[in-house]
């Protein structure tokens, strides 16, 4: 029983699969007919239709896919562009760096946006109908696209629910493109992560404010930036107008832009180029294949360009201490700027992927700046113009100065001015300053209304050139008998009570004018400058390499009334061994003319010690004996060629009586109170040629006229109890 039991179980399991089965078949069947009733038998017209209809979906995709890589890369690998970004070409490119800062996409979120962008491409395609066949297509979400970027392809699946003829299509559709796309994002990626940490812009731009023309007129050379320098020659002028500064700025930054060597290591040093940027790879990587370009966007405003002065006006009129043969002025100007540049890869069938970059400059060295960190790119306010400005600009006689450039505050009026004199241009409405340069002519500087320059003339007063003769007189002196014992019978009375006779001697003192072998640096301190104007100048009698000379031209003294003052250094001596003082008015006509600096030194001194307690002394006896000459410091005059004082001594005279007669342009001075008409001027006449006949007037007329000798007689300043012949 037990036996019959277990067989008659397995033949009612038999039972059970045999229904299953019959059902599953069933179902099978019926889902069969079903689908032969819905899209009917798939004969082999629908399956043509089908392969034909894939096909022409995977065109679509490509071109769709295409598009969308193409608008990517353009826009920096976003599909939407996220603020602040840049306007170039007929779109807009997005910032990857700003200063320190990166903005790099993820590549996640690159690939997103490439799917995203692909199916709004497919979702805006309507198809209707294929070769007379009905095509239905549904909408597309997201998740229906998957993007798979490799270094050299792109590879597509997209699943787009078609039916033609209520027969669907096999899905997922997959293109696969030959694409740089990956390579170019990495390549974009590894450039702004080098830059970030070397910020090669602002290096190589800052480094060329540097690097502008060093020649030997520089200062006039159009294309010269003042940054930091040294002015050496006195008065010496810089002046650079904002427009001047931006179109020298901008051609630095277009010539850095186009010599940035990438993928090469810079040569030694010796073979160089000057002036190129090496880049041998970025982040470590090179991407020789591809094309870089750089875009400068925009012009530069006086917001995105802005020199420590605005004019950049830069006057040499800082003195150093009078052992220095030069003037020297230093000066340091810096320069802020930014300007948006577009970065731009492009391979070899011209697929470009490009983004954006804002370097900073500040003050002449590479800026940082805040995220939040406005950048204006307003209209340049000199541009706008609202007033304006019409200058007339002539000489003191009332000629036309042509090439004088005019600035009203920080924007400059025009170009410069024409041939007769006038300027005229667009300025902001307002109160700022006028200044009118030219080079040859005195800087003009005002305070003034946009109203009152409409029509305005500015007088510019013409610099003088001084061709400036440098003249030496050594002072030496020989103390001996008096050749005459009464030398002055005759020619005084009413000085009762005094013997000439008694104990006399004579000391002969004598200037003789020569050309100057060692150094004379002279001082010139204006009276009452205008701030901006020459406050002190020296001159020295040395060329550009340090040697002396007998003449300097000097043309950037303005007229007026100076203090004179010189020292004149031995270089035997190693030391200062004479001074002198004086006054000079330059007057602003002829303009071209000879000027004499003439500077005495003693012979019979080692040098001065200024600390010493007779200094005093002896620096005033020298202005005196210079002074008893008639030779001033600085004349227009040629001074004389000798000088001769002959000094009597009487130890017993307490007093000095000094009387003056004056021949043609020559001071003698006679002392006591008798004398002989016979006086002591054989000695000069037989030097010069002369004969020795005549009155004294005729001789010291004869020494005057044919000579070139002045002649003066004086008493001998005492000296404690006892006469000497030291000055």
């Amino acid at each position: 029983m037990a036996l019959k039991n277990t067989r008659g179980r397995k033949a009612q399991t038999s039972i059970i699969i045999i229904l299953a089965l019959a059902i599953f078949f069933a179902i099978v069947i019926l889902f069969a007919w079903q689908k032969l009733v819905i899209e009917g038998p798939e004969t082999g017209g629908i399956g043509g239709l089908k392969k034909l209809m894939r096909e022409r979906v995977e065109e679509r995709i490509y071109t769709g896919a295409y598009e969308t890589l193409e608008t990517i890369g353009r826009q920096g690998g976003y599909l939407n562009i996220p603020s602040p970004s840049i306007d170039f070409g007929k779109g807009e490119v997005p910032y990857w760096q700003m200063c320190q800062h990166g903005f790099i996409p993820s590549l996640d979120n690159v690939t997103q946006d490439i799917g995203e962008g692909l199916k709004r491409y497919l979702n805006t395609w309507e198809a209707e109908e294929f070769q007379g066949k009905q095509v239905l297509k549904q909408e597309m979400n997201a998740s229906d696209v998957e993007v798979i970027l490799s270094p050299r392809h792109v590879v597509i699946r997209v699943w787009m629910h078609i039916t033609i003829e209520g027969y669907k299509l096999d899905l997922p559709l997959e293109i696969d493109m030959d694409s740089d796309f990956l390579t170019l994002y990495n390549f974009a990626s590894d450039f702004i992560g080098d830059n970030l940490e070397g910020r090669h812009f602002e290096t190589f731009i800052a480094s060329i404010f540097y690097h502008s023309y060093e020649d030997t007129d520089h200062i006039n050379n159009p294309n010269f930036l003042p940054n930091m320098g040294v002015l050496t020659e006195c008065g010496q002028t810089i002046y650079k107008t904002w427009d001047e500064v931006k179109r020298v700025i901008s051609g630095m930054v277009s010539y850095s832009l186009g010599h940035i060597v990438l993928w090469q290591d810079p040569p030694p040093e010796s073979e160089r180029t000057f002036l190129k940027y090496y880049m041998p790879d970025v982040n470590g990587n090179k991407y020789p294949q591809y094309q870089v370009d750089f875009f400068p966007i925009g012009n530069l405003t006086q917001d995105s360009l802005q020199p420590t002065q605005n004019p950049v006006v830069i006057t040499n009129n800082k003195v150093l201490h009078s052992v220095v043969p030069v003037c020297r002025r230093e000066y340091d100007v810096r320069y802020s700027w930014y300007q948006p540049l577009v970065v731009k890869f492009t391979d070899a069938v011209n697929y470009s992927f490009q983004f954006g970059v804002m370097p900073y400059i500040y003050q002449s060295a590479i800026g940082s700046c805040s995220v939040e960190m406005k950048w204006n790119h307003t209209e340049n306010p000199c541009d706008i113009g609202n007033c304006q400005a019409r200058i007339r600009v002539t000489d003191s006689d009332g000629n036309p100065i042509e090439g004088a450039r005019a600035n009203f505050g920080s924007c400059q009026i025009g170009k410069q001015t024409d041939s007769q004199g006038i300027v005229e241009g667009g300025i902001p409405c307002g109160v700022a300053e006028l200044n009118v340069f030219h080079k040859e002519y005195i800087f003009h500087y005002d305070i003034t209304g946009s109203g009152e320059i409409a029509n305005k003339t500015v007088t510019l007063i013409e610099m003088p050139l001084l061709v400036t003769s440098f003249y030496n007189y050594p002072v030496s002196y020989k103390k001996e008998a008096c050749p005459y014992p009464d030398p002055f019978q005759g020619l005084s009375s009413g000085f009762e009570g005094t013997n000439c006779l008694q104990d006399m001697y004579c000391c002969n003192y004598r200037l003789d004018r020569k050309a100057v072998k060692d150094y004379v640096f002279a001082e010139f301190e204006r009276e009452n400058p205008l701030p901006w104007e020459l406050e002190k100048a020296y001159i020295g009698n040395v060329n550009s390499e340090n040697e002396t000379v007998s003449a300097v031209n000097i043309g950037y003294l303005p007229p007026g009334y100076y203090s004179t003052s010189s020292d004149f250094y031995e270089q035997e001596k190693k030391g200062i061994t004479g001074v002198m003082e004086g006054e000079y008015e330059l007057k602003e006509k002829p303009t071209t003319r000879e000027v004499y600096v003439n500077a005495p030194s003693y012979t019979f001194l080692p040098t001065f010690d200024f600390d010493h307690p007779e200094y005093p002394y002896y620096r005033e006896r020298l202005l005196e004996v210079m002074s008893d000459c008639e030779i001033d410091h600085v004349t227009d005059d040629k001074p004389p060629k000798q000088c001769h004082i002959y000094t009597w001594c009487d130890k017993k005279i307490e007093r000095r009586i000094v009387w003056y007669l004056q021949y043609a342009d020559f001071v003698h001075l006679y002392s006591c109170n008798s004398g002989n008409k016979r006086l002591v001027l054989d000695p000069l006449l037989t030097e010069c040629g002369l004969g020795t006949e005549g009155t004294p007037e005729e001789k010291v007329a004869k020494l005057e006229e044919q000579c070139g000798k002045r002649v003066i007689f004086k008493t001998l300043p005492k000296t404690g109890t006892k006469c000497d012949c030291r000055i």
